[in-house]
């Protein structure tokens, strides 16, 4: 005859190794939604700030070509200006030609450093692009790995519970024969 403890000790190992498997088995699918939203979320944060930074180009090189044009126009002011001075006051020649021509590199020296200001504020936002990438893609791989239970492992658990609950059955049993 089976006793009754041995039966009732094997069911609830047994029944406890399979609900904590199924519950890891539960708490790796939860981590895996966790773990895909939080991916999602990323990449949605990444478009975001690729956009902005695009915003933020745009912006830029608009600005730089309104400032670049009110300096043409501002040394042409000045050249028509000094052009008409020069012509009342009776001056011409080299001298004049050459005021005119240091107006012009004045003119071209800004804009080129406007220039040169544009070129660097889209390497700072290519730079800032590929840290945003970077930072994104750390996040994404340092979330927690989803660890789903081993059944083989449960299975041995169980194989195991069976066979101490045998041993304490023959023990059992041995005892009441003495």
């Amino acid at each position: 005859m089976c006793e009754p403890i041995a039966i009732a000790s094997f069911a609830l190992s047994a029944g406890s190794s399979l609900m904590a498997g199924q519950a890891q088995d539960e708490q790796a699918a939860a981590q895996s939604r966790a773990n895909y939203n939080s991916a999602v979320t990323n990449n949605a944060m990444l478009v975001a700030d690729y956009q902005q930074q695009g915003i933020r180009q745009q912006q830029e090189g608009q600005a730089a070509i309104s400032e670049q044009a009110e300096n043409s126009l501002e040394a042409l002011r000045n050249k028509a200006s000094m052009a008409t001075s020069a012509g009342e006051s009776g001056v011409g020649g080299a001298s004049v030609n050459a005021l005119l021509a240091d107006l012009t590199r004045q003119n071209a020296n800004r804009n080129q450093t406007v220039e040169q200001n544009l070129t660097n504020v889209r390497q700072q936002v290519a730079y800032e692009n590929k840290t945003n990438h970077s930072s994104a893609k750390a996040r994404n791989s340092s979330m927690p790995k989803p660890q789903r239970n081993n059944w083989a492992a449960t299975g041995l658990q169980i194989a195991g519970a069976g066979i101490s609950s045998y041993g304490q059955y023959k023990d059992r049993k041995a005892a009441k024969e003495q």
